[in-house]
């Protein structure tokens, strides 16, 4: 059988120079393709690091506002407390034992700040990287009467045959709480752990000793709202350090607290490290280079029972006036 010319042309196939040129061009497709899904996977990592850092600091700030609103809380029987935070000044800080009986608060070097830490209510050392940290002061009401008997654990006397008897112990209750409600007082002391960038709280209610509150913290700075009233009967409320208020002795006339936290990526993300230089609230600090991802978050913390009691001073001046 003789087979035509046209019947031999059309079973030949590509020829080595088509199958070359169809080769690069599946290359160059092959290499779009993967360049376009590298990309794409390096910026979900960013994302993904992002929206860590974003829930992180929410729930930071959530936790920060839950520990320091009840700022200067005098209990349901209203036993006066001045002072919303403690501050070197007070001395060492120590639990009190309470109740008819020793011990009912275990652990009375709980409070102790742990080694770096010397004080209570305090600026970081900026040049050393240092955050501030605070001591929140409180008082205990009887459970079956007010909503507040916990410190920062969420958890008060862990560990201990009968909680709800302590808790009643060590409140203001008239009747079945301490005799010297000065012993009611719960502190929670809130600090930066920078070896591994972890809130912590010391709370005086549980014996867990230092809580991890959040992870992924490189920085925190505190501002406290003082509320004063000026010449022309106006009130203002100007925000300073701690060392500041100290030194003017205006505790009693803070009345909200400005928070500041800087997050870092759990992870380098970034193509290229690069330094950082960051302003925090009004201070500034540098972050040797490294690829990591940074993102400043801030809050201001009402304390209504602070806000509570300056607005009845200035209705009784407002009285006395008229």
């Amino acid at each position: 059988m003789k087979i035509s010319q046209t019947t031999l042309k059309k079973n030949q196939g590509l020829s080595l120079i088509e199958m070359m040129v169809s080769m690069v061009l599946g290359l160059f497709l092959v290499l779009g393709l993967t360049t376009m899904y590298m990309g794409s996977k390096k910026s979900d990592k960013v994302r993904d690091a992002v929206s860590r850092m974003e829930e992180n600091a929410r729930l930071t700030l959530n936790t920060l506002r839950s520990a320091i609103e009840h700022a200067g809380y005098k209990s349901v029987d209203n036993i006066p407390l001045d002072k919303p935070f403690y501050t070197p000044s007070d001395g060492a800080l120590q639990n009190e034992n309470c109740g008819a009986s020793e011990g009912l608060i275990i652990n009375n070097n709980l409070l102790t700040p742990p080694a770096g830490l010397d004080d209570y209510t305090k600026d970081g050392d900026v040049d050393n990287d240092e955050s501030d940290m605070l001591t929140v002061v409180f008082r205990a009401d009887n459970p079956d009467k007010g909503p507040i008997f916990f410190d920062c654990s969420g958890e008060a006397y862990i560990g201990l045959t009968n909680p709800d008897a302590q808790q009643k112990a060590c409140s203001t209750d008239p009747l079945v709480g301490v005799s010297d409600p000065w012993k009611s007082r719960i502190f929670n002391t809130i600090y930066i752990n920078s070896a591994d960038k972890t809130l912590h709280c010391m709370g005086s209610r549980s014996a867990t000793g230092s809580l991890t509150l959040a992870k992924g913290i490189e920085n925190m700075q505190i501002r406290y709202g003082v509320t004063t009233t000026n010449s022309a009967g106006n009130r203002q409320t100007t925000y300073k350090k701690a060392d500041d208020v100290e030194a003017n002795n205006e505790w009693e006339a803070v009345t909200s607290v400005q928070v500041a936290i800087l997050m870092v990526s759990d992870q380098e993300v970034l193509d290229k490290a690069q330094a950082h230089h960051i302003s925090l609230l009004d201070e500034e600090f540098d972050i040797a280079s490294d690829r990591k991802i940074y993102r400043k978050f801030s809050t201001t913390i009402n304390l209504p029972n602070r806000t509570r009691r300056e607005m009845q001073q200035v209705s009784r001046t407002s009285a006395e006036k008229t």
